[in-house]
């Protein structure tokens, strides 16, 4: 863009550069790490995830803005900051600890660690995790083991927590019920959450599945005592 307004090189390339650039690169990237492509293969069904697949346009939108804003220096950093404050502020949703999340971005590194704080805290707060913990034991996907990882990446910057969830990821990749597409999303790096995969009501009926199974095991063994 200098090189325009200064008139240096040729204009036909300097333009295709700043296309490319600030356009196609942008956008091809952005539309990678929002997993765009799931939109191809699971159209929205309900209402949330028509919300959820807005959200991800939004995302995109935001995103390629906030990588041309912080690629201007510190004070783009301080704009891109304070506008995705003001974002989070005006949801009708917010909640403290996204507001917390956005301020601690004007630094990569501290907006990580405040990030898996937050992760941590959460699984020994709702009644859903702490009920996983008991019922999944020494399962990879048991939010206490994803906890005990996470603290080892906020403490000594071990990445324990990435190698967990690529190891759940390809788990849910071989799966029965996980689509082909999913399947190739998963193991090429994508989340659950990113194709479109409810991990959390998934876990549910899996632990409502493995209760009945405990359940029929008693009243065989129950039954047998009878007949006996």
């Amino acid at each position: 863009m200098l090189d325009l307004i200064n008139r240096r090189g040729d204009t036909k390339t300097n333009v295709s550069k700043v296309i490319w650039y600030l356009g196609v690169q942008n956008a091809v990237f952005y539309a990678s790490q929002q997993a765009l492509f799931s939109i191809m293969f699971d159209s929205p069904e309900t209402d949330d995830e028509e919300k959820r697949e807005k959200q991800r346009y939004f995302n995109l939108v935001n995103g390629m803005a906030d990588s041309v804003i912080r690629g201007s220096g510190v004070y783009g950093a301080l704009i891109s900051t304070s506008k995705n404050l003001i974002i989070e502020i005006l949801k009708e949703d917010t909640k403290e600890e996204n507001v917390i999340k956005a301020l601690s971005a004007i630094s990569p590194p501290i907006n990580k660690k405040v990030r898996q704080a937050f992760s941590i805290s959460k699984k020994f707060i709702y009644q859903q995790e702490l009920k996983k913990m008991k019922e999944l034991g020494l399962d990879s996907k048991n939010p206490a083991i994803l906890a005990g990882a996470e603290a080892l990446s906020f403490s000594i910057n071990l990445p324990a927590d990435r190698a967990l969830k690529k190891l759940n990821n390809l788990r849910t990749a071989f799966e029965e019920e996980t689509e082909w597409w999913q399947s190739v999303a998963l193991a090429l790096g994508w989340s659950p959450y990113d194709v479109n995969i409810d991990e959390f009501e998934k876990e549910e009926s899996r632990i409502k599945t493995r209760g009945l199974k405990e359940r029929s095991i008693k009243d065989r063994k129950i039954k047998k005592r009878k007949i006996k």
